[in-house]
């Protein structure tokens, strides 16, 4: 097998995972609300931390799968290494921008401006987000750094306690 299927395989390995990775980041991370007072839609209390929070879960949830992804990579395409890195990266890439999109399409719709219309009081669902665009990176980074981990691993000898034929033995 050639570097084509490395390439090909991990790329669509690591873009496949972007839909349970939206999914899981759906399921994990914190709802976020706004409420609606009479001079306004404000965030609720929790707000801030719950943010980071999105975002957090959202990073974690990638560098899970990204793991993943990068040991699958590298048992099932070890013998074309660069082939499969570039598909991991690229990938990954792609993974972020499908988590996104999945989790966005399963979490509350956009606030609409019809929200300020609604009765004093009345607590709406902040559409699913992330604020921090470099978490799309994390699948990708995580899967990269475990592939490359591994052909590391690999290819480093193993350690002896016999010295080397050119050392001369102590005495």
């Amino acid at each position: 097998m050639g570097p084509w299927p490395s390439g090909l395989g991990s790329l669509g390995l690591a873009t496949l995972l972007g839909v349970p990775w939206g999914i899981a980041w759906y399921l994990l991370a914190p709802r976020i609300t706004f409420e609606v007072r009479d001079d306004g839609v404000f965030a609720s209390e929790d707000a801030p931390t719950d943010w980071f929070g999105v975002d957090g879960w959202f990073i974690v949830v990638g560098l899970v799968l990204g793991v993943a992804a990068g040991l699958i990579a590298f048992w099932r395409w070890r013998q074309h290494p660069v082939a499969a890195l570039l598909g991991l990266a690229v990938g990954g890439l792609l993974a972020g921008w499908l988590g996104l999109q999945v989790g966005r399409l399963l979490g509350p719709a956009a606030i609409g401006s019809d929200a300020l219309d609604a009765p004093d009081g009345t607590i709406i669902p902040a559409p699913l987000d992330v604020l921090a665009t470099g978490s799309l990176l994390a699948l990708g980074f995580a899967a990269v750094l475990a592939f490359g981990l591994m052909v590391a691993l690999e290819r480093a000898e193993p350690a002896t306690d016999e010295p080397a034929a050119d050392e001369p033995e102590a005495t």
